[in-house]
């Protein structure tokens, strides 16, 4: 297509020993033509960046999931991030009419993770991940706004605490996590 980099993020799992599993879909492997507009090759990373300590620490996406996955992974689960968009060409548009064209691709991937995986339940962020869960049939998700800035507003809309309490990283992860073991429970 040769309009910027083409955003991969390899699929992550956290604590694959224990025996009860959460698979997270996010939605896709965003990146920021500002930074890679020059680049025309793929761009490799996990979901949110949690391969960098940079993003593990940012007050974004990349905090609040790695505070999630942490809370989840101290009370005993298995945690198993992947994007439900495989790939993320140069901008949202470009990315959707690619995912669109290919979504029974994306669908046979995840087929084969929930198959590997075994997940108890599948927790879907945001519009686009629920989208590609619905369009294959899947039941038993539980879906959740995305981990991100722009979705602030939207997270403390489904948890009406955070506006009492602050919707800070750790508070997001700490409802989050509740919301996802008692589902499980």
């Amino acid at each position: 297509l040769h309009k910027g980099a083409i955003g991969v993020d390899l699929p992550t799992w956290f604590n694959v020993q224990d025996n009860k599993h959460i698979m997270i879909v996010a939605q896709d492997p965003l990146r920021n033509n500002k930074y890679y507009g020059e680049c025309y090759d793929a761009v490799i990373s996990s979901p949110f960046g949690l391969h960098s300590l940079e993003h593990r620490q940012n007050a974004r996406g990349g905090k609040m999931m790695d505070l999630l996955v942490k809370r989840l992974v101290a009370n005993g689960y298995g945690i198993y991030l992947t994007d439900a968009n495989k790939f993320f060409i140069y901008d949202h548009k470009t990315t959707d009419e690619f995912s669109d064209a290919h979504i029974d691709e994306y669908a046979e991937i995840m087929i084969q993770e929930i198959d590997i995986v075994k997940p108890t339940v599948i927790v879907c962020l945001g519009r686009s991940a629920e989208r590609m869960c619905k369009k294959m049939g899947l039941q038993n998700i539980l879906v959740l706004p995305h981990l991100s800035g722009t979705a602030r507003g939207a997270i403390v809309r489904k948890f009406p605490r955070l506006g009492k309490i602050g919707a800070t990283a750790e508070n997001i992860a700490d409802e989050y996590a509740r919301e996802i073991v008692m589902r499980i429970q």
